[in-house]
């Protein structure tokens, strides 16, 4: 059984920032696999790197185990009204996106995700965030149940062959369960 007592959480700083990105990669291989296309990759890598350029607003947490390896991580930043779908629905300044919360199958069901979750809230509130905003799939393993569980409801659901569903809650909300 996994101790979850061996978990350490700590905010992606430059030192660490690599081994957070390989790890959201390795993540993104596994999840997205030939479904992205190659400049999506580069895309969203430019992007990781521009939020980490930006510690006022933006933030990366990681969760590592026993041996410093990178076992959950967890984004935030400002929302930006690049997604077509929703143009206009924050206004500006008011909502955080939270983005790339992956944690590696070994290690599920044992609240790491929560803890990352409550890390990048607290880091929203202190930053002044009154929106919590994320887009997730619904082929994602546990990813809609668990940010349904995190108090997120549905804004829209665009169905299609993406199954993508936009989602949002208030940053000062309760979450519903911690199952």
């Amino acid at each position: 059984m996994l101790h979850v007592k061996s978990i350490t959480y700590e905010r992606v700083t430059q030192q660490s920032f690599e081994k957070a990105q390989k790890f959201i990669w390795e993540q993104c291989q596994l999840h997205y696999g030939d479904k992205i296309m190659p400049e999506r990759y580069e895309a969203l890598q430019k992007r990781i790197a521009k939020e980490m350029s930006r510690p006022e607003c933006c933030a990366i947490f990681i969760a590592l185990n026993e041996k410093d390896e990178v076992v959950g991580v967890i984004a935030l930043s400002d929302y930006d009204d690049r997604i077509e779908a929703i143009k206009g629905r924050y206004e500006s300044k008011e909502a955080a996106e939270m983005s790339r919360c992956y944690v590696h199958e070994a290690y599920r069901r044992c609240g790491i995700g929560v803890r990352l979750f409550e890390l990048a809230t607290s880091f929203a509130k202190e930053k002044g965030y009154s929106m919590l905003y994320l887009h997730t799939h619904y082929f994602l393993p546990g990813g809609f149940m668990f940010w349904s569980a995190m108090g997120f409801s549905i804004t829209l659901d665009e169905g299609g062959v993406w199954q993508t569903v936009h989602m949002e809650r208030l940053v000062e909300q309760s979450a519903l369960c911690y199952a």
